[in-house]
């Protein structure tokens, strides 16, 4: 089996035409745009400045600084389930520790 590595965009047709309104004269209809690969929407001169970035890891974490050393430590698996909209961190019981406070499911992102 062969490996697909052609790139689509991200961002819907809506999202990408308000930055590139040139987009809605070449992609007159959603379907054309749905089946668009990411060099099919961009011109090769949009795509010569392209700045690609890799994320090597998409968990939860939080990181520590030892003596200027950071560790980087995931969060449990029950804050991985869903997308994390905010962190605080506080002493809630009273015990003297701080503890982490997640919250996860905000649905005021665009899908």
């Amino acid at each position: 089996m062969l490996l697909d590595t052609r790139q689509w965009p991200l961002a819907s047709l809506d999202e990408l035409a308000e930055q590139l309104p040139g987009l809605r004269k070449k992609f007159f209809l959603y379907e054309q745009y749905a089946s668009a690969t990411f060099v099919q929407v961009l011109t090769p001169q949009q795509l010569k400045d392209v700045t690609t970035l890799n994320a090597y890891n998409l968990s939860t974490c939080y990181v520590e600084n030892r003596n200027n050393r950071f560790i980087v430590k995931p969060l449990p698996i029950q804050t991985q389930f869903s997308k994390v909209a905010g962190i605080v961190v506080q002493d809630f019981d009273g015990d003297g520790k701080k503890d982490i406070l997640v919250h996860e499911n905000d649905f005021t992102w665009r899908v």
